[in-house]
């Protein structure tokens, strides 16, 4: 009777080892991405596979080098490459996934896909039906449902399964299992998913991909130009435009469902010229949907729309043409570029410093760039009174992805000390920009703070080699290269204020607000446009100005092909390019 008992218990115990929870019946499998992020375990197996193929091995347990043999696979780590071969999947198993976000490092070539068994019918057929961002919660005033739940699999159900309103978002508390459901997301109120500074709770952001295909756009051929329409499942904020013509060519939707635009032909008008070209007997329109939340929105990133737009150079019967959707398999071709500037020769253009409120009219150059190759300037600042570095992931950079957290280092020589630097200001420009409207300097560093000319930039710090600056990388429309121009004041004849910045959500919010001291003011620096559109700062005694080139590309396969070649792809290739 005893062996009996024995026995059974032992086909029990192997029934479980080797189902486990692949083998219910009552959830799915549901991946949830954290994009750009490494998780540093030593995987139970790994392989060169697709990530369709990664998915299906992980869903089903199955070890990929172990044919028959079971495994309890509870996430994996996904290496881009250009193909299944040159690809990597690391499987990890649950044991293994104990506080996983401990060993989270950043890693722009990989994502980690976590397997969730979640108790739904209504998983769509995405890679990937979540997206994941720690330590993110939607604003509690924009909650639609709040509900205590067992655990994220139930909360991820629920957003899901939900009937009486669209789930885009699921904030999970993990202190107080409390699941708050919101109609809204990152991409509609990019502003209203704030970071969690509250030490007592640890909560996180789920954007659901599954609710991502939200903008359908066509359009129509009519005789002067071509007619392009959206409809958006939910409200939509941003702005539709020409993608080489966003300040004379768009229009920007605020909380609407659906919105328009005309696009006449360049014999027609020249609005939208440089967005529209004839090939053979076809005109081609290329028409960006802003869907990042990144400002300003002519900046162009792979999570955004580019739609494109054929029509007959004969005027033909109006027709509705083949709409694109935001989350689908599309084709993906690289945008068609112009080799001509919109601006006549003898133009003068007024261009306002961005440091100064000085300004100054200079003839600005029209000849298109001819080649991507890039002749970088020398980077060397060892020479220099300050040194002047780039970095990422604590490496010195010369090309980065849009997006990538990178950090502005400077660092004195030997005869100065690290503590008596301070950073007055920084600015940003194109280089070869074909554009004049492009050219204007943007500031990231004002009076020894952050400006708001772009995205995140966080406020200057001090470190032991000297002053730092942490910010996202981000790239002009036309042109990968971009050059950062600084002005570092060394007080070592004497004490020098330091500016109190404000703090910035997804910054160290050590500092409070506090303004600086006029007599430390930038009001001596301005920028001297000269004929090589490069400015250059003025400044006084124990003023230094550095500069510094970066190429900023689209994505890890461009950054790739760079570190390679050391060209970047001709055109703008996004991930939601459509050919029409």
């Amino acid at each position: 009777m005893m062996k009996l008992i024995l026995a059974l218990l032992l086909i029990i115990c192997l029934v479980e080892r080797c189902c486990g929870e692949a083998s219910r019946k009552d959830c799915t499998a549901v991946f949830v991405r954290w994009a750009r992020v490494r998780i540093n375990v030593t995987p139970a197996a790994s392989g060169s596979h697709s990530l369709a193929t990664c998915m299906s091995l992980c869903s089903d347990g199955a070890y990929p080098s172990k044919p028959g043999a079971h495994m309890a696979c509870a996430g994996f780590n996904y290496k881009y490459g250009s193909n299944a071969a040159t690809s990597d999947c690391q499987f990890f198993e649950h044991g293994q996934m104990r506080n996983f976000d401990w060993y989270a490092e950043a890693n722009d070539q990989y994502a980690f896909f976590r397997n969730h068994c979640v108790p739904t019918v209504n998983a769509c057929k995405l890679t990937h039906q979540f997206d994941f961002y720690t330590d993110r919660y939607v604003d509690e005033s924009l909650v639609d449902r709040k509900q205590l739940v067992d655990n994220l699999e139930a909360c991820l159900g629920l957003c899901l399964d939900e009937e009486k309103f669209a789930c885009r978002s699921a904030t999970f508390n993990r202190t107080s299992s409390w699941c708050m459901l919101s109609t809204r997301s990152r991409q509609t109120h990019p502003k209203m998913v704030k970071v969690n500074n509250n030490p007592n709770y640890r909560v996180d952001y789920y954007e659901n991909n599954c609710q991502n295909s939200s903008v359908h756009v066509s359009h129509t051929c009519q005789e002067k130009g071509i007619f392009v329409a959206a409809e958006s499942k939910f409200p939509y904020t941003g702005a539709m435009y020409g993608l080489y013509d966003f300040f004379t060519c768009r229009v920007e939707p605020k909380e609407e469902l659906k919105f328009q635009m005309f696009f006449p032909f360049p014999s027609e008008d020249k609005n939208c010229s440089e967005s529209i070209v004839l090939e053979g007997d076809e005109y081609i329109l290329d028409v960006v949907i802003s869907l990042d939340g990144v400002k300003p929105l002519y900046f162009v990133t792979d999570q955004d729309l580019i739609y494109q737009a054929r029509c007959p150079k004969q005027a033909v019967k109006p027709g509705s043409y083949p709409s694109a959707t935001v989350g689908t398999a599309l084709h993906m071709r690289p945008a068609k570029t112009t080799a001509q500037a919109s601006l006549p020769t003898d133009m003068p253009v007024t261009v306002q410093s961005s440091i100064a409120a000085e300004t100054s009219t200079f003839q600005p150059r029209t000849e298109a760039p001819t080649t991507t190759s890039f002749s970088f300037v020398d980077n060397s600042t060892k020479n220099e009174p300050i040194a002047f570095d780039i970095l990422h992931n604590g490496q010195s950079v010369k090309a980065v992805v849009i997006g990538n957290k990178i950090t502005l280092r400077f660092t004195p020589s030997v005869h100065s000390l690290p503590a008596n630097l301070v950073l007055v200001a920084c600015q940003i420009e194109p280089i070869n920009s074909p554009y004049a409207w492009e050219r204007d300097p943007l500031q990231i560093i004002r009076s020894g703070c952050q400006a708001d000319g772009v995205g995140l930039v966080c406020p200057p710090e001090m470190s032991s080699s000297g002053v730092k600056v942490v910010m996202e990388a981000f790239r002009y429309t036309t042109t990968s290269e971009v050059l950062f121009s600084c002005l570092i004041r060394n007080c070592n004849y004497g004490p020098c204020p330091r500016p109190v910045c404000p703090s910035v959500e997804g910054c160290d919010p050590a500092q409070m607000a506090s303004s600086w001291p006029s007599d430390v003011e930038t009001k001596n620096v301005r920028i001297e446009p000269t004929s090589s559109d490069r400015g250059r700062f003025s400044f006084t005694d124990g003023d230094h100005v550095v500069s510094r080139q970066l190429i900023v590309v689209n994505s890890v396969h461009e950054l790739q092909y760079f570190l390679k070649t050391g060209n970047v792809p001709s055109g703008i290739q996004s991930a939601g390019f459509f050919q029409g």
